[in-house]
């Protein structure tokens, strides 16, 4: 049976646990580029990002390509921009936390209504674009009767 003090305990444990794994990740991001930087070899930021399931991937993969001049194709990282890229963002890559240049952005509820009505006005769009272009209206399929009913559901 747990008590207040076991919840408190577990939930500082947790907490110095997740910020230890991030300060981790940092650091391996960090070592990798210095890595590629000395041997031209980044093979490891995949095995990173495909390992810290749960973490903030996208914030890992955006600052691998933004600070560290990664490529991404297909998923995967492809190539990179030299040495002379992360030598030229040393400052940023040191002074940049992953977990702070790409933050989780938050739940900020949802409103069924607005899904509606963005989804119809996107539909819309696509119609207009559709009676406008004939090569864009052989990969546009709007069925009137659904919109029509979008419409009436976002009134």
């Amino acid at each position: 049976m747990s008590n207040a003090t076991d919840v408190k305990k577990a939930v500082d444990s947790a907490i110095k646990g997740a910020k230890s794994a991030r300060d981790r990740v940092q650091k391996a991001i960090n070592l990798i580029l210095i890595h590629a930087k000395n041997h031209g070899d980044y093979s490891e930021a995949q095995r990173l990002v495909d390992g810290i399931e749960g973490m903030n991937r996208v914030a890992v993969v955006a600052f691998f390509v933004e600070l560290g001049g990664l490529v991404v194709t297909n998923g995967k990282f492809s190539g990179w921009s030299g040495a002379k890229f992360i030598v030229d963002n040393t400052e940023a890559i040191n002074s940049t936390k992953f977990w702070e240049f790409k933050p989780d952005r938050p739940f900020t509820g949802f409103d069924l209504n607005k899904r509606i009505l963005a989804l119809v006005a996107q539909a819309e769009r696509m119609a207009q674009d559709a009676a406008n272009d004939p090569e864009k209206a052989k990969v546009i399929d709007i069925d009137v009767e659904k919109l029509t009913a979008l419409r009436a559901l976002a009134s």
